[in-house]
C-alpha cells in the first residue's frame, strides 16, 4: 500500500461502472458495502460527473506470478471527483478488493479518506474453513454467518464433510430428505431446501460451499463407486452446488500397488466425469464447477507404516489430474503449517498440496474453546507443541483450510488469524492480528471491547496475574467486577439485534456463565475469610462452599457433543479458568473457612476410631475452640478441634447433623439421602451458625431426631 497526497470523501450517491467480466455477486457486493456505510450505490454504463465513481474491471495483466486472486486499487480524485478504482486478475479478485475498502469504510467513515494505491494478492490459493470435526454440525445459520464473515476476510473455500452427517457418510449414496424432524435438525443433519439456502450464500458471498462425499473403502473396493458418486454429485448439482470434494480419511490405508493405482484412477474417473458433465466449451461461468478436492486416506506422514509406503502412495496420486487439490495435515494429525511438510508430498506428488489444518479444532478436548491468539492457543491446545510457530515466509502450498472448534462463532477469532495468515504469511504479526479480530468480528466497540476481556479467561490456562495469594483483597475484587461488567456486556449478546451476536452467545454461554459464577464465588469467599462479623462470615461461606460445588453439575455449564461418526451423544462440563482461578477457589474454600473458626492447639490421642461423641469440653472451650474430633492418616488416631463441618449440598445441614454425613473430618463425601431441601434462609444460616457455635453441641439432641451427632 502507498500513501498518496490528499483526501477524499463520498457523496451520499455513488456510480459503479462495471467492466463486462464483472459478475452479478461482484456488482451486489458493491451496491452492499454502500449500503452498509449510508451511501446509496447505483451501477451506471457511464459515470456521473456530480457524483464518486467507482470502477469494477477486470484486467488478466495485474495477476501476480504464483501469488492468487491479484487485485489493485487507487483511491483519489478525477478533476475534483472521488474515484475508486479496483482492477483484478479475474471478477472474484476484484470481489475480494472490495473487503479492503469495506474495511478502510469501518475504520474511517466515508468522509476525509486518505488517498492511497494498493498492489494485493493471496500467498495460498485456497483460504477458508472444513466442517471436518467430529462433533454437532454448524446449524445453517452458523454456516451463512460464517460465510459472510470469511466473504470480508478475502476467505473463498467452505468445505463441507460433517462426519455425524449420514447423507455426507453412511447414507453417502442417498439424496437429502426434504424433511427431517427437530432432533434430526439439532444433530445437524440437512434438508434439501437447506442446501439450497447454502448454496445461494456461497454464490453472494464467493465463498465455494464444497459439499464433501466420504464413500469409505468403498472407493477402492466398489465397482460401481465412479457412478455413485455422480449421481449423488447431480443431486448435490441441482440444489445450487458448484465445487465438490472426496473424502477417504480415516479408513483403511491402501498398501500395496494395485490399491493405490485405483485410488488414483478413481480420483481421476471422478474429476473426468464432473468435466464432461458440467464443464464442456461454452458452458456458462456459474453452471461450472470447481476442480475436485481429495483429502486421501495418508493424509499425514505419520499415517504410513514406512517411507516407502508413502512415497508409493503419493506417486500413484501423481497421475491424477494437475488441477484436482488433494489435503495433507502435515507430519502428524494436529501439526502445524510448514514448509517441510508441505514440501514432502510435493516430492512424490510433482504439485503443491493444500493444508487441512486441525486449529483451532477441538474435538479432543471438548470442555474448552480457543478465544486467545494463535500462539497461547497452541499452548491450550492439548496435542499441539507449546513452542509451535508459523514460518515467516512459508513459499509453499496452495491452499490453508481451518477444521475449528465446534463452536463456529467462537472459531471465528482463530479464522481472522487464519485468514490473515493465509492471505500474507510474511506480513502476520500473532499478536496484533489477535487484537484486530475483535473489532471486527463484533463491529461494536462496547461489545468487541468486552469480549476482548473476558477472552483469556474463557480458555483452560487463563491468565496468572489477576488472581492469587499475592495479590490484595481490594485487587482482586477489582479484578473480578472488571470481569463482571464485561460478562454483562457479553450477556446481552443474547437479546441483540444482530443475528452473529445471538449465535455466538448461544455457543459460548457454559463458558462466560461458569466464569460469572467462579467471579461471584470468589468475593464471597473474600467477604467469609476477612468480614467483621461471624455469622455474616459464615452465610458467606457458605453460600461460596454451594456455588462452588455447582461448578462441576449445573445445566448452564455442561457442554452436549456427538463424540463419533455414529451419532453418540456426550457431555462435559465447561472448563474457563481452570488453570488459575479454580485453583484460587480451592485455596479460599480451606483458608477462608480457618480463619472463620480458628483452631485452638491441637491434642492427638491415639485410640480406636469413637463411635460416640468425644468427651465434653467446657463451655469456655468449646465457644472458641469448637471442640471436635478428626480421623487423621493412621486408622487408629483422632484428635480434636478439627475445622469446621462441611455443609451438605442436598440437606443444607452442617454435616456433622447429616445423617450420611457423620463428620466431614472423617472424608464422608456421599450426598445426602433426603430428598433435596432448598436453600436455607439467612435466618436458618443463623441457627445453623449459633448451632456451630454452642457451647453444649456435643451433648445436646440435634433438632432432627434421626440425625445423631458424631
Amino acid at each position: 500500500m502507498t500513501a498518496q497526497e490528499g483526501t477524499v470523501s463520498f457523496t451520499p450517491e455513488v456510480s459503479i461502472v462495471c467492466d463486462a467480466g464483472i459478475d452479478q455477486p461482484t456488482k451486489d457486493r458493491a451496491l452492499q458495502v454502500l449500503s452498509e456505510h449510508k451511501l446509496t450505490g447505483v451501477i451506471k454504463e457511464t459515470a456521473d460527473a456530480s457524483k464518486s465513481v467507482i470502477y469494477l474491471k477486470v484486467d488478466a495483466k495485474v495477476a501476480v506470478e504464483g501469488k492468487f486472486d491479484a487485485h489493485q486499487i487507487t483511491l483519489g480524485t478525477t478533476g475534483g471527483q472521488t474515484c475508486l478504482t479496483i482492477t483484478g486478475q479475474n471478477t472474484d479478485a476484484t470481489f475480494m478488493g472490495l473487503a479492503s475498502i469495506e474495511q478502510m469504510m469501518d475504520a474511517k467513515g466515508t468522509t476525509d479518506l486518505p488517498c492511497v494505491a494498493i498492489n494485493d494478492y493471496a500467498d495460498q490459493l485456497q483460504r477458508g474453513l472444513v466442517e471436518g470435526y467430529y462433533g454437532y454440525p454448524y446449524s445453517v445459520e452458523v454456516k451463512k454467518d460464517l460465510m459472510r464473515f470469511m466473504m470480508r476476510m478475502k476467505m473463498n473455500s467452505y468445505m463441507y464433510g460433517a462426519k455425524p452427517d449420514p447423507y455426507h457418510l453412511s447414507k453417502w449414496k442417498e439424496p437429502y430428505p426434504t424433511s427431517i424432524t427437530d432432533e434430526q435438525e439439532k444433530n445437524g443433519w440437512l434438508t434439501q431446501k437447506m442446501v439450497s439456502e447454502l448454496c445461494a450464500t456461497s454464490a453472494a458471498t464467493k465463498v465455494n460451499f464444497i459439499w464433501s462425499i466420504h464413500p469409505g473403502n468403498e472407493f477402492i473396493n466398489s465397482a460401481t463407486v465412479v457412478d455413485d458418486i455422480m449421481s449423488k454429485f447431480q443431486k448435490m448439482y441441482n440444489l445450487g452446488v458448484r465445487q465438490f470434494g472426496v473424502f477417504v480419511d480415516d479408513v483403511g490405508i491402501p498398501s500395496s500397488d494395485a490399491d493405490m493405482a485405483t485410488n488414483a484412477d478413481r480420483v481421476t474417473a471422478v474429476q473426468k466425469a464432473i468435466e464432461n458433465r458440467w464443464n464442456a466449451e461454452g458452458a456458462a461461468p456459474a453452471d461450472t464447477v470447481k476442480p475436485l478436492n481429495f483429502v486421501p486416506q495418508i493424509y499425514c506422514r505419520s499415517f504410513a507404516g514406512s517411507l516407502d509406503q508413502y512415497q508409493r502412495f503419493f506417486r500413484a496420486l501423481a497421475n491424477t489430474p494437475k488441477h484436482v487439490i488433494i489435503y495433507t495435515t502435515g507430519g502428524g494429525v494436529w501439526s502445524v503449517p510448514n514448509a517441510t511438510d508441505f514440501n514432502m508430498p510435493k516430492e512424490y506428488l510433482g504439485r503443491d498440496v493444500a493444508w487441512w489444518w486441525n486449529y483451532p479444532c477441538n474435538d479432543n478436548a471438548d470442555a474448552q474453546i480457543y478465544p486467545m491468539d494463535m500462539y497461547q492457543n497452541f499452548v491450550d491446545m492439548p496435542a499441539v507443541g507449546n513452542n509451535n510457530r508459523l514460518a515467516a515466509d512459508l513459499n509453499a502450498g496452495i491452499g490453508i483450510v481451518s477444521n475449528p472448534t465446534q463452536q463456529g462463532e467462537v472459531a471465528k477469532i482463530a479464522l481472522f488469524s487464519v485468514a490473515d495468515y493465509a492471505w500474507n504469511n510474511s506480513g502476520f504479526d500473532n499478536s496484533a492480528s489477535w487484537e484486530a479480530s475483535f473489532g471486527i468480528i463484533m463491529r461494536d466497540e462496547v461489545k468487541a471491547k468486552a469480549l476482548r476481556t473476558i477472552a483469556p479467561y474463557l480458555t483452560k490456562n487463563d491468565p496468572t496475574n489477576k488472581f492469587g495469594t499475592n495479590l490484595s483483597e481490594a485487587r482482586i475484587r477489582e479484578n473480578a467486577t472488571t470481569l463482571l461488567d464485561a460478562i454483562s456486556v457479553v450477556k446481552g449478546f443474547a437479546d441483540s439485534d444482530v443475528e452473529s451476536d445471538r449465535l455466538l452467545w448461544r455457543e459460548m454461554s457454559p463458558w462466560v456463565l461458569k466464569l460469572e459464577q467462579m467471579l461471584k464465588t470468589t468475593s464471597f469467599y473474600l467477604t467469609a475469610k476477612n468480614g467483621s462479623d461471624r455469622d455474616v462470615r459464615w452465610q458467606n461461606y457458605v453460600s461460596a462452599a454451594t456455588l462452588t460445588s455447582e461448578l462441576e453439575s449445573k445445566e448452564d455449564f455442561v457442554v452436549y457433543t456427538i463424540e463419533n461418526r455414529y451419532g453418540e451423544v456426550g457431555s462435559h462440563i465447561a472448563l474457563p479458568s481452570d488453570k488459575y482461578l479454580r485453583t484460587y477457589l480451592n485455596n479460599m474454600r480451606t483458608s477462608a473457612v480457618k480463619d472463620i473458626f480458628p483452631a485452638a492447639q491441637t491434642k492427638v490421642v491415639n485410640s480406636p476410631t469413637p463411635t460416640s461423641p468425644p468427651p465434653s469440653a467446657t463451655t469456655a472451650q468449646t465457644s472458641t475452640s469448637r471442640s471436635e474430633h478428626v480421623s487423621s492418616s493412621l486408622a487408629n488416631t483422632w484428635a480434636w478441634n478439627c475445622p469446621p463441618p462441611f455443609v451438605c449440598r442436598r440437606c443444607w445441614l452442617p454435616t456433622r447433623w447429616c445423617r450420611t454425613m457423620p463428620c466431614w473430618c472423617r472424608k464422608t463425601v456421599s450426598s445426602c439421602k433426603d430428598s433435596p431441601r432448598t436453600a436455607p434462609t439467612p435466618t436458618r444460616l443463623k441457627d445453623l451458625s449459633s448451632m456451630l457455635l454452642s457451647a453444649t453441641t456435643a451433648r445436646r439432641t440435634p433438632p432432627y431426631a434421626s440425625a445423631k451427632p458424631c
